[in-house]
């Protein structure tokens, strides 16, 4: 009330007729009013501050949740493709065991036939040389008696 007093007494000492300064006081006292009620007092604030903070930890705890779901989600779905993972590997394990045990029973088979041959062949050139040898010691005999006649 004390600025509105003192604008009434300036506008008046400036030449302004009373009513008319009572008009503009009465104008500026009714627009600081409305501008006034719009303003957050303090108290307005602190209560605002109040909800923020009360929504914050409300928003902080569903977030939380989420996440803690969202986590459980990978975790099931990380055990899920490790499961998977593990039983390829088994798979694999397998089917190259299968694999290892037929190319060892292929080169077995080869080495058992390659010894076979090896025999074979060891075998022929026995006969041939004893037959060499036969045929050798009858020359030499021969010689050996016709030198003598």
């Amino acid at each position: 009330m004390a600025a509105e007093l003192k604008l009434f007494e300036a506008l008046v000492e400036a030449g302004v007729s009373k009513e008319r300064a009572r008009a503009v006081v009465l104008a500026q006292e009714e627009a600081m009013s409305h501008t006034l009620s719009d303003l957050a007092t303090r108290s307005d604030l602190l209560a605002t501050k109040g909800e923020l903070k009360s929504e914050m930890s409300l928003m902080r705890a569903e977030l939380k949740a989420e996440i803690g779901a969202v986590r459980s989600e990978l975790k099931a779905e990380i055990g899920g493709v490790r499961s998977e993972l593990k039983a390829e590997i088994v798979s694999v394990k397998s089917e190259l065991g299968s694999q290892i045990s037929l190319l060892r029973a292929d080169v077995d088979g080869r080495f058992a036939l390659a010894t076979e041959q090896m025999t074979a062949i060891s075998n022929r050139l026995l006969f041939r040389l004893g037959s060499l040898m036969i045929v050798l010691i009858g020359l030499l005999g021969g010689f050996l008696t016709w030198g003598h006649h």
